[in-house]
């Protein structure tokens, strides 16, 4: 069975809407670790996440 470009249309406009969410839920989190951690806590947590990204997970650009 093909999809209808609405079916796309609708399938395009969720995946926009959860990426959405995912940046709104990113930027609290690193507000978060700012504020526990303040900005010197931050900026090593967040090296030592990107560093854990590229040896962990595979085909990470």
């Amino acid at each position: 069975m093909q999809k209808s470009e609405s079916d796309y249309q609708k399938e395009i406009a969720d995946k926009d809407e959860t990426i959405s969410k995912l940046r709104k839920y990113m930027m609290a989190y690193t507000l978060a670790i700012d504020e526990l951690h303040g900005v010197e806590g931050a900026k090593k947590i967040k090296d030592l996440a990107k560093e854990l990204l590229t040896t962990r997970v595979e085909d990470w650009t």
